[in-house]
């Protein structure tokens, strides 16, 4: 097959389309990194071992993600999406209920169970570093946040199967707008500042994702 061939059969609409969906799902990535890159560096103005300490605490929650939240929403999303394309529109909002009910209920009972654990479970994981203390002061902040981290994702993952990239993208700028102002305002109390913010963020996320799901016209 020709160059000039292949050129003639590209459907630009498709490519539009491709187009409205990625950009504000790459904007949601460049807005994580940012707000990723922000918290790093104002660990690293708060002493020695706060960014360590943070990163390990961060590291128990994320697995915690991975393997409930995202497992759950990738082998979803190919349901989900399927439900839209044939306008089955009252079992995808069922659906879309049922496991993030579901999700929440795991995520609190993975944050109850972690909070109980978390010494065994830091030592565990890294030992006694020194900084065990610290550690479980940050797991503590990220346990509170945990539920609506993972019922965000899940709520950011039903709206991509819907088609729907830029409330996501709006979800996550104004959350990170308010978690960074929220650092800020908090900066002179330390280490508690790293916590409120990330706190603040998942929580926000999870409050206008909600919104704005609520209010999106599917049919």
């Amino acid at each position: 097959v020709s160059f000039s061939h292949a050129i003639s059969n590209i459907s630009f609409k498709y490519v539009r389309e491709l187009a409205t969906l990625a950009i504000p799902r790459t904007g949601t990535n460049i807005t994580t990194q940012l707000r990723i890159v922000f918290f790093h560096a104002i660990a690293t103005t708060l002493g020695a071992g706060v960014l360590s300490a943070y990163l390990f605490a961060q590291k128990i929650t994320d697995a915690v993600v991975q393997v409930i939240q995202q497992s759950i929403t990738t082998a979803s999303m190919p349901v989900l999406s399927k439900d839209i394309i044939e306008h089955k529109i009252d079992t995808y909002s069922a659906v879309v209920r049922k496991y993030v009910v579901l999700i929440g209920l795991l995520g609190m009972a993975a944050a109850l169970f972690l909070y109980v654990a978390q010494d065994l479970v830091i030592y565990l994981l890294y030992g006694n570093t020194g900084s065990n203390s610290l550690i479980a002061f940050f797991l503590g902040g990220f346990l509170i946040a945990l539920p609506f981290q993972m019922m965000a994702g899940f709520y950011a993952g039903s709206l991509y199967s819907a088609h729907d990239t830029k409330d996501v993208f709006m979800t996550h700028v104004m959350a990170t707008f308010l978690a960074v102002s929220t650092v800020l305002f908090a900066r002179d109390q330390g280490v508690y500042a790293l916590v409120y913010g990330y706190v603040v963020f998942w929580v926000v996320n999870f409050l206008i994702i909600l919104s704005l799901y609520n209010r999106k016209k599917l049919a």
